[in-house]
This record gives structure tokens, sequence and C-alpha cells, in this order.
């Protein structure tokens, strides 16, 4: 069975420019992780992911397990875009992350 995933990243992109380079960089090194070297990460973090990403679902909590003290965001009903119904929210939560 075929992935569908190219086709929603299309669907919902704003900007196609973007979706090509996300096919170029995954045909470079489509095994590429570097989850190995996320534990040497020292600044806070705050991970976003979109509940429905259709690019690599689950991957912000990966990325999240292997940074020390990282936090995870999941944006319910957001992409792998950011849409403009969730600058607010992530506004707030990035304003509220940097300040300490």
């Amino acid at each position: 069975m075929k992935s569908s995933a190219p086709r929603r990243i299309h669907e919902r992109a704003r900007d196609l420019s973007a979706v090509a380079n996300h096919r170029l960089a995954a045909m470079a090194r489509p095994d590429f992780e570097p989850v190995g070297v996320l534990h040497r990460v020292q600044a806070p973090t705050l991970v976003i992911e979109g509940s429905h990403d259709p690019v690599k679902p689950g991957h912000g909590a990966v990325i999240a397990e292997r940074i020390p003290g990282a936090r995870l965001m999941i944006v319910e009903g957001m992409g792998h875009t950011l849409p403009p119904e969730a600058h607010e929210e992530l506004a707030a939560a990035i304003l509220a992350h940097t300040a300490g």
C-alpha cells in the first residue's frame, strides 16, 4: 500500500517550496535521524508537534524524550505547518517557555 503522506503534505501546504525542500532533504539521507546526539542539548527545549503531522507522526515525542528536561507540546489539529489559527497558542507557549 502506497503512503498518502506526500499527498496530505501537499494538500495542507501553503508554501509549495517548503514541500519541495522537505522532499529534497528526505531523498538526500532518508535514514538520517540525529537522535543519537540529542542528549547533548543543554538549552531549555520546547518541542512542538501537531497532532495531525503527516510527515513523521510522533517524532516530537522521540525528540523530547532524548533531550534532557525537554517539554513536549502537542497542538491539537495542527499538521506539519504553522497555520494562522495556531499562532496565538504557539506564541503564548514560546513566550512562557523563554520567560524562564
